[in-house]
């Protein structure tokens, strides 16, 4: 069956949209950097070289060594850059039990 040509440009087209649109969502690591030493992560804490990027909730995680006055028994933070909103915010990512 073949397809009329005016569907395969729609759906080329609609897919390079889709495609635009997701590479927008992206942003580089010299930008998150940026976002990251102008927050509260860099107040607290100091930023890692270890960092990863969550393509479902558009966030680089990048982990902290946190400034002793601030650390928390049982945390493990994580300097939460979103992409959307340009914002950063610690994730304190606890256990939840404190012995």
């Amino acid at each position: 069956m073949k397809i009329p040509i005016i569907i395969s440009i729609f759906l080329i087209s609609l897919l390079f949209v889709i495609g635009a649109g997701c590479e927008k969502e992206r942003m580089t690591i010299e930008e998150v950097l940026e976002i990251a030493n102008n927050s509260e992560c860099t107040e607290k804490g100091y930023l890692t070289n270890n960092y990863m990027y969550n393509e479902d909730t558009f966030t680089w995680w990048i982990d902290l060594d946190m400034k002793e006055e601030f650390k928390i028994q049982g945390c493990n933070p994580a300097c939460v850059v979103n992409v959307k909103t340009k914002e950063a915010n610690i994730n304190w990512r606890c256990t939840g039990v404190i012995e």
